[in-house]
């Protein structure tokens, strides 16, 4: 009896240890078949569009509740774009023409788009005689005098098509990233993750390491950033700054074994 009951136990032994073996397995394997991208950049380096671009690109279409958020953002960065470029303006003593000056003073008070609601066609015309006013095309030529951020003013170029807003105008249309987000793809058999921090520039030390296990490191760059300042910091210019982020990573002790690409 005592050895049949040694048989026994030696067998369901046999069983739990094969099926942790199994579990183990498909645990390696799946690890192995997953690849984590930490996405970084400097300011105004592209990192929104380049995410959207790889979904786009992986046949991952925009659901209706995104492109009711991105439809209100075309909008809501059109008057976003106008009142900067005014205030810019008046940094570089340029004088709008007397319509245009009542009509800056309005943009001010424009409220943002809500769900549902249709774009004001009302302003279309004022928009677009604002936009061809000699002092704003002057004061959009010397954009990088003031640091007013390109993803802002490139939705003017949708004026044209105030009513109809494409996929290049989501990925163009940029809002401030905060926090981290995560988006997943299938290639080949394999799940990437592509990780997006937002809000880089404060406290990087206390969440760095958090991101110790990535795979690869994809570091975006915007190459008109050489003779631009940063929104937040008029007094550093954006490519000296992409340069020192850069350089802190690749000397981060956590990423001693991480591939790294520099993307400009």
């Amino acid at each position: 009896m005592r050895n049949l009951l040694s048989i026994i136990g030696a067998r369901k032994a046999a069983r739990i240890h094969n099926a942790v073996e199994k579990d183990l397995k498909v645990h390696a394997k799946k690890t192995r078949a997953d690849i984590k991208i930490l996405l970084l950049g400097s300011a105004d380096s592209g990192k929104s569009a380049t995410l959207k671009q790889m979904r786009l690109a992986h046949k991952d279409n925009f659901n209706p509740q995104e492109i009711e958020s991105y439809r209100q953002l075309v909008f809501n960065s059109i008057i976003r774009g106008a009142v900067m470029l005014v205030d810019a303006l008046l940094i570089m003593q340029l004088q709008l023409s007397p319509k245009n000056e009542w009509f800056a003073e309005t943009l001010r008070n424009i409220n943002d788009l809500r769900d549902g609601e249709v774009y004001p066609e009302q302003l279309l015309q004022p928009l677009l005689d604002f936009w061809g006013d000699p002092s704003v095309q002057e004061g959009w030529s010397r954009a990088s005098e003031v640091a007013l951020p390109e993803k802002y003013i490139t939705v003017v170029h949708i004026l044209v098509r105030f009513f109809v807003h494409t996929s290049q105008d989501i990925i163009r249309c940029q809002a401030q990233t905060t926090g981290i987000t995560e988006t997943v793809f299938k290639l080949r058999g394999q799940q990437l993750h592509i990780i997006d921090v937002g809000n880089q520039r404060s406290e990087r030390r206390k969440w760095i390491h958090c991101f110790q296990s990535v795979t690869n490191i994809l570091f975006l760059v915007s190459l008109s950033g050489y003779d631009q300042c940063l929104f937040e910091d008029p007094n550093a210019n954006q490519m000296e700054d992409a340069m020192a982020i850069w350089t802190s990573i690749c000397n981060s002790e956590y990423f001693r074994s991480t591939s790294m690409v520099n993307f400009p």
